[in-house]
């Protein structure tokens, strides 16, 4: 007997649920009548009667499991010992399910196995297949394909190390490894973060031995107290994967190559003599000789790791990048950060710098995980941060920074612009913790301070700290997971949407510091009524600049003084929406941008502007599946912020694989780097929601769709 993938997914969140669930909670969830979740319900009790349990209703209808106490560690076990055929995998599923086959392989594989382990057929395999192909090509690994032989990879032991680690950066495998960290620190039953992984047990039993993972914890421990640091999060899981493959792939007698050249280099870093030591120790543990090529490696990961607590002032050289790098950004942004946060960013600054050049000169990646979000929501700040890079290309003669290692740099700057502005309470002690380092908790907690100045944030803490803190009212943690602490955990996005902002109300029983959009009602209507009766006052009106004028001091200030932010709805006019047959992409953004200046938002020269911004960072304005959002600087032409919407009759490629082709061009004109984000949080409603997004397109009238944003833009929270 084995169940569906829905069918599992339901009864894990009855193990999960504090109450009864709903069916309606259900059918939404998974997009399914009532019959068929009550048809799921029946082949779940027929699962549960080896366990001697089964779902029952309460008194309100509701489902609820009924298990004894001593029943659910069996369930439990009975659940994490699925294999990977027990269940209905996703494409996503097969993908990693033949990387790892692939990875762990010694003699060819042939599609017809795989298909067959699978339970699918060697067709409906075609298109993973060729994923498969294109994912090693990436990772420069040959793929040997043979008629009547099978699949071989053929590669260095680096590239296989290297393609590892690639596909251990699956959010669902380092979520395992975090609640490895847990487990490990708690002593905690709790083995998995996101009990929906079905291709987790072959992935950590094929790649890795669970018992030396724990061994390798306690060695991190060693290693911290040698150097007298602690690792955040992040760090701390990258050198775990590491030196978990390389014990594993020691034992069979795989070593990875290194130049004597680097070697030598890396032999004059301080930590090559820490790394020493602690090869020592692991050789103690584990019995197996470490190759120097090993510890250079290991050297590497310590000169990348982002510490919480490493003091970086003596390092002068350093701190005066840091502080050109700040100026630099304050002139492009034309904006001062107070007094009284900059020494702290420095400070920050240059402990993050510090491991990130050293990642830089070694060309070892780090992935930022609400990159797409920091371009997308601070491209101003990204953009002034990413043109004063020059400053560590010069000084440590670096060919290339990534957009990742900017977006990092970006938040630490940005929570810094952020605080600047907030008013400051000590009503409610809060705390952050991340998994992705002191840039994330910093930007989390300027926008918590922002949006809520009656909550003071005391401090940011990693996972190890979790449920030992008791100095807080609350934990607000961008982190899945299920720990247990006497403080409670309020599970949030690091950039705080408008979801999430509403779970802190309702939990923290407090509301946010919001305007009242009541005041302006429809701005572009409103302020013509107030410039057709100026006209008809005055000969010699500017109206363009009259009407920018007036539109800022609307748009930035009400009758008490707090700043409005417009909804998408309010930026978007009628006027500013258009069907369209577009050549290629730059027709389509010119055509936004054409909207744009014909309603009198922005000068002729932004549209150009609009193209060029594309052609120089590339087509990451293509922000999700269908939807393209082009805009350029407010310095170049913008009069007010508005809104244009292209809906283009045939879907054009942007040159983003992952989200073309676009149908919807959403062009923005932002008069600053705050005024549009209620907007952007708008248009994410339409981002996320698939429905929400099939339906805006399929609308046949600029009426209607202007009708239909409005509608989704007003809808509350708990409907989206």
């Amino acid at each position: 007997m084995f169940l569906k993938r829905r069918e599992l997914l339901i009864l894990k969140s009855l193990m999960l649920a504090d109450k009864g669930i709903r069916i309606s909670y259900l059918t939404n969830k998974f997009k399914v009548s009532e019959r068929m979740i009550r048809y799921d319900i029946d082949n779940i009790n027929y699962f549960l009667k080896s366990i001697n349990a089964f779902i029952d209703k309460d008194r309100n209808g509701n489902f609820i499991l009924n298990i004894k106490e001593e029943d659910i560690a069996k369930l439990k076990e009975e659940i994490n010992n699925f294999a990977v055929t027990d269940v209905y995998l996703t494409e996503e599923d097969r993908f990693n399910y033949i990387i790892i086959k692939l990875l762990t392989a010694n003699n060819p594989i042939t599609i017809s196995s795989i298909a067959e382990e699978l339970y699918v057929s060697r067709s409906s395999l075609n298109k993973t297949m060729k994923k498969v192909y294109e994912w090693f090509d990436e990772q420069g690994i040959d793929v040997i394909s043979k008629t009547n032989y099978g699949i071989l990879l053929n590669c260095s032991e680096n590239k296989w190390r290297k393609a590892v680690i690639k596909l251990s950066n699956n959010k669902e495998h380092r979520g395992y490894f975090y609640s490895l960290l847990h487990k490990a620190s708690n002593d905690s039953d709790d083995n998995y973060l996101n009990p929906t992984n079905y291709i987790l047990p072959l992935y950590k039993e094929a790649l890795f031995d669970e018992e030396d993972l724990y061994k390798i914890i306690d060695s991190i421990s060693y290693l911290e107290d040698l150097l007298e640091t602690k690792f955040d999060d992040s760090s701390y899981v990258s050198l775990l994967i590491h030196l978990a493959i390389a014990m594993k792939r020691l034992k069979k007698g795989n070593k990875i190559l290194m130049s004597d050249e680097q070697l030598e280099q890396l032999k004059n870093e301080d930590e090559y003599s820490v790394s020493k030591s602690f090869a020592k120790y692991l050789n103690t543990i584990f019995d197996i000789d470490i190759p120097d090529e090993e510890i250079g490696y290991i050297t590497i990961h310590l000169m990348g790791a982002r510490r919480f607590f490493i003091l970086a002032n003596d390092d002068k050289e350093l701190r005066e990048v840091v502080i050109k790098i700040i100026d630099n950004v304050q002139k492009i942004l034309n904006k001062s950060i107070d007094n009284k946060y900059i020494d702290d960013l420095i400070k920050d600054l240059t402990v993050h710098l510090k491991p990130a050049i050293s990642r830089l000169k070694n060309s070892l990646m780090i992935e930022n995980p609400i990159l797409g979000t920091i371009k997308g929501k601070y491209m101003d700040i990204f953009s002034a941060v990413e043109k004063s890079c020059f400053i560590i290309k010069e000084k440590y003669y670096i060919e290339n920074i990534p957009d990742d290692e900017i977006a990092y740099i970006t938040m630490h700057i940005g929570a810094s612009l952020e605080k600047s502005r907030v008013i400051k309470s000590k009503k409610i002690k809060a705390i952050t913790m991340c998994a992705s380092g002191l840039g994330t908790s910093k930007m989390l907690s300027s926008r918590i301070q922002r949006e809520f100045p009656m909550i003071e944030i005391i401090g940011e803490i990693s996972i190890f700290d979790a449920s030992r803190y008791r100095k807080a009212d609350v934990i607000i943690s961008t982190i899945d997971t299920y720990i247990k602490t006497e403080i409670p955990i309020i599970r949030v996005t690091p950039l705080l949407d408008n979801k999430d902002i509403k779970k802190i109300e309702d939990f923290l029983d407090i509301k946010r510091v919001v305007p009242n959009y009541e005041i302006l009602g429809d701005l572009d209507n409103k302020i013509d009524i107030i410039v057709k009766a100026a006209k008809d006052n005055s000969t010699d009106l500017d109206e363009i600049k009259f009407k920018d004028d007036l539109y800022k001091i609307l748009i930035n200030n009400n009758n008490t003084g707090e700043e409005i932010l417009p909804m998408l709805s309010e930026l978007i006019d009628e006027k500013r929406i258009s069907f369209y047959d577009a050549k290629n992409w730059e027709d389509a953004v010119r055509e936004a941008g054409r909207l744009l200046v014909n309603t009198k938002c922005a000068k002729n020269g932004y549209v150009d502007k609009m193209v060029d911004t594309v052609k120089e960072l590339g087509s990451y304005i293509v922000i999700t599946k269908g939807i393209a959002l082009p805009h350029a600087r407010p310095e170049d032409g913008a009069l007010k912020v508005a809104m244009s919407l292209v809906i283009l009759n045939n879907p054009i490629n942007f040159g983003n694989k992952n989200n073309d082709p676009v149908k919807a061009v959403f062009g923005l004109c932002a008069v600053d780097n705050h005024t549009h984000l209620r907007a952007l949080s708008d248009l994410g409603k339409f981002a996320v929601n698939e429905d929400n997004f099939s339906t805006l397109v399929s609308l046949k009238s600029k009426k209607e769709i202007s009708k239909y944003i409005k509608q989704i833009c007003e809808e509350s929270d708990k409907n989206e």
